[in-house]
């Protein structure tokens, strides 16, 4: 959202940020907003510094210069200057709307739209837009026409609510009938191109919401106007249109049209429909005060019952907000309650009632959007307070922590499967895939319209993809999350893992050749891993269901621990292995991690001493060490930790390769002390003399 910052001054007093632009971006950016782009630059004579500000996607409230005008104000902490005539809006509660008109209006509202406003304008003279109204719009990236449009466009600036503007002789023109009926409705099997009256063309697809005069189509709902209805200079009849949609629906609107303008990505992030009256009011306003001579009649299909004082009550402890936030650099309890109270007074919210244990506070109408619970309030609480002045420390004893048995038995399996020769991978929970798995309720598109049952589909995809373009990492394995749904439309989430290979297996970078899988052969890494977790585990023969579809109907089997199911093995189903044109034999398998914690006879993991993480950098030394096949590796490392010392941080292999009679083997030696900066002329010389060593006792050499 564009703003200018002279603007803004109309509405805070910011007068003292202008010469430190810098401390303005950083108290933005620590409330959660952020500064994309800054412009300075001459509007209509006069200077104007242009600011593109990114708010959070739960603030409609904000896509606003009053909104935000009244958040930077609490952010700030600095007075919101309330122009009279807005405060003489805000103050007029009470809804009137004239529905007895002399146009008989025939309503056919769809259920998206939640509210909706009309204003029936006849102007006896043309309209002059005046050049503060211009300025402002040209310094929030606005382009103006000098019609109406530009009034709109102001008051949508203004207040976030868009409205659409239709030329009431065009729209009777293009229909001979008399009966003037108005329509908003839902598109069903329909698919057509339209263009709007900015030349830019735009689909008509299912789920789009139109509005149409006479049942002629005349333009998207609250979006785009379709080329011919638009507003002139010389148009006398306007018809506006406010509108309030289900911001589920409307979105599904927007993305099906493919329509990217100001009013989609207000509609998109739900205008506060507690605003739409008070914005057609203000438009109405202004069109008074720029023709007097001009006949105004505002009248309501369909309107919510709201009043604006009809607030919501939360109640806020102070022992949740300290425990939540931490102390607010002040040891008095009495004082941090005087801040928390402050706080909340500036953040808009009205006391209702207060003592030494909560405060009780009434939440605005503009705020009930997004501030529904006690924590919603810590949160704002902190962001005006500032997160840079909590209280920060660090721990300065060390810890004893412990490494849990999921954790432990997580790591040794993605040891033994990595030294089996394949690859982790990572595939997301969304899918399109799995028919057995729970669907979205709205889901962005259908590629992500479910969440997977399995990890298998997954695999099954990504491995005909890889084959496809040639690809080498075609065996790999995964840790994910599957997800099921119980009698009762529960959802219940477990985490498994599982993999993929085929027949040939190759070993690049350890000590073994290249060898062809059998059945039996592949099930033998299954059983080794169960045997290296310690798990006693028999199988049984698998009765296919709609979960286990994807294996082989006589090449699979069921895993069991006494009477618990542990997971699956076996060959992919033929009709897939056709399906995706894939002629190798796929094994597949998935275990269920939780059962596979609970029955594994893995002691929990040791101790483990956490220290401090030193102040000082560290030295590294990469090295490759041709040696003898029968020369023992473990004796080597011990011979470099002799000669470098305390000094020796690690040493990690990251390659090995090996011939009929000699080894090679890729090491990384870091060097790094506690107490002082490391001189590279002296590690260089013990480097040297360990190198020495293993060449004089060991017959290493350094390549």
């Amino acid at each position: 959202m564009y703003i200018s910052l002279p603007c803004l001054q109309n509405l805070i007093n910011i007068n003292h940020l202008n010469s430190t632009l810098d401390s303005f971006d950083n108290k933005i950016g620590l409330a959660g907003f952020e500064i994309e782009e800054t412009v300075k630059e001459e509007i209509l004579k006069r200077a104007n510094l242009r600011v593109k500000i990114a708010t959070t996607a739960n603030r409609s409230d904000v896509l606003c210069l009053i909104g935000l005008s009244r958040e930077i104000s609490y952010i700030f902490q600095t007075n919101w200057i309330q122009n009279r005539k807005i405060r003489k809006i805000l103050s007029n509660s009470q809804r009137t709307t004239n529905n007895n008109n002399d146009i008989n209006w025939n309503q056919k509202l769809d259920s998206a739209c939640i509210e909706f406003f009309y204003l029936n304008i006849n102007l006896n003279n043309s309209i002059k837009i005046p050049r503060w109204i211009k300025r402002r719009l040209n310094a929030a990236n606005f382009s103006t026409t000098d019609t109406l449009l530009d009034l709109t466009n102001y008051v949508m600036l203004e207040w976030g609510c868009s409205f659409q503007s239709y030329d009431l002789d065009k729209l009777e023109h293009s229909s001979k009938i008399k009966e003037k009926t108005f329509t908003i409705e839902k598109l069903y099997n329909v698919k057509e191109s339209v263009t709007s009256y900015k030349d830019q063309k735009y689909l008509l697809r299912d789920s789009t919401l139109v509005d149409k005069y006479n049942e002629v189509y005349i333009g998207t709902s609250g979006t785009c106007i379709k080329n011919g209805f638009e507003i002139t200079k010389d148009s006398e009849n306007i018809l506006v249109c406010a509108y309030s949609f289900s911001p589920k629906q409307m979105r599904q609107s927007i993305r099906s049209s493919g329509i990217q303008n100001e009013q989609t990505i207000r509609h998109e992030k739900q205008i506060g429909y507690t605003n739409l009256y008070v914005a057609i009011t203000r438009l109405k306003t202004l069109i008074s005060f720029l023709s007097p001579t001009a006949f105004l009649e505002l009248n309501s299909f369909k309107t919510i019952k709201r009043n604006q004082e009809q607030s919501k009550l939360i109640s806020i402890r102070f022992s949740s907000v300290l425990n939540t936030l931490g102390n607010l650099n002040t040891s008095s309890v009495e004082e941090q309650q005087k801040i928390i109270a402050i706080l909340i007074k500036n953040l808009g919210l009205k006391v209702k009632n207060i003592n030494f244990k909560k405060v009780d506070v009434v939440v605005p109408f503009y705020r009930q959007e997004d501030l529904k619970e006690e924590i919603d309030i810590i949160e704002e609480l902190a962001r005006g307070f500032g997160f840079n002045n909590f209280q920060s420390y660090l721990p300065s004893k060390e810890i004893v922590g412990k490494l849990s048995k999921t954790y432990c038995i997580e790591e040794k399996i993605r040891k033994f499967l990595i030294n089996f020769g394949l690859f982790e991978t990572y595939h997301s929970s969304f899918c399109s895939t799995d028919k057995q798995g729970p669907s979205l309720l709205n889901p962005l598109n259908s590629e992500i319209s479910s969440i997977r049952s399995t990890l298998i589909n997954e695999f099954i995809s990504q491995y005909n993809y890889n084959k496809n373009n040639n690809k080498t990492l075609i065996n790999y394995f995964e840790f994910g999350s599957t997800f099921a749904q119980d009698s009762k439309k529960n959802l219940l989430e477990s985490r498994h893992v599982g993999g993929i290979f085929g027949e040939n297996i190759s070993k690049d970078i350890w000590i073994m050749e290249d060898y062809k899988l059998d059945w039996f052969k592949a099930f033998g890494l299954i059983k080794s891993l169960l045997n290296y977790l310690k798990i006693d585990s028999t199988i049984h023969n698998i009765e296919l269901s709609k979960s286990t579809s994807y294996l082989h109907p006589y090449r699979a089997i069921e895993i069991r621990n006494n009477k618990k199911v542990l997971g699956y093995f076996g060959n992919l189903h033929p009709k897939i292995l056709a399906a995706h044109n894939i002629e190798e034999n796929l094994y597949v398998f998935e275990l269920d991690l939780e059962k596979i914690t609970k029955v594994a006879n893995l002691n929990s993991s040791s101790n483990l001493k956490y220290a401090p993480y030193s102040k000082l950098p560290s030295m590294s030394y990469n090295f490759i060490l041709k040696l003898d096949a029968c020369v023992n590796y473990a004796l080597v490392e011990k011979e470099i930790k002799n000669e470098i010392g305390r000094l020796l941080n690690s040493i990690q292999i990251f390659d090995i390769k090996q011939n009929k009679s000699n080894l090679l083997i890729g090491i990384k030696i870091i060097l790094q002390s506690d107490k002082e900066t490391l001189i590279k002329k002296n590690m260089d010389n013990k480097i040297e003399l360990a190198r020495y060593r293993l060449k004089e006792k060991y017959g290493i050499q350094f390549l």
